[in-house]
This record gives structure tokens, sequence and C-alpha cells, in this order.
């Protein structure tokens, strides 16, 4: 399955990127077992206040209501 996700400050054109292998997929597929969740989603932010390149992940995940 693909799932893309776009920066939400982007505006702008955009072409097919470059390729790289990441274990995020691997990191989905751990949260969605330990905690029993469908990640739909995520959000990706620099870590600004390292001096070491690093980022946040955030796991959006389906909701428990019906409605949802």
């Amino acid at each position: 399955m693909t799932r893309t996700f776009w920066s939400d400050i982007y505006k702008g054109n955009a072409i097919g990127g470059i390729y790289y292998r990441s274990r995020i997929a691997l990191d989905i597929d751990d949260f969605e077992k330990k905690f029993n969740k469908e990640v739909v989603g995520i959000t990706v932010s620099d870590k600004s206040e390292s001096d070491k390149p690093s980022w946040n992940v955030e796991f959006i995940v389906k909701g428990d209501n019906k409605d949802d």
C-alpha cells in the first residue's frame, strides 16, 4: 500500500521525488501492533532546539468512534 503525505506549508508545483529507504514503515507496523491502532497519517516536524539533525514524528490514528 502506498500512502502519500504532503507538507501543509509548501505551496507550489511538485514533481516525482527521490526514493529513500527508511524504516518508518517498520515503526508504523510496530506501533499499530503494540497499540492496536491504525495509523492514517503522520506529522513530521524539525526538532530545531537540537544542534544535531533530528525529527519528531507523530502518528495520527483512526478514531475509535463510529462517527470518526
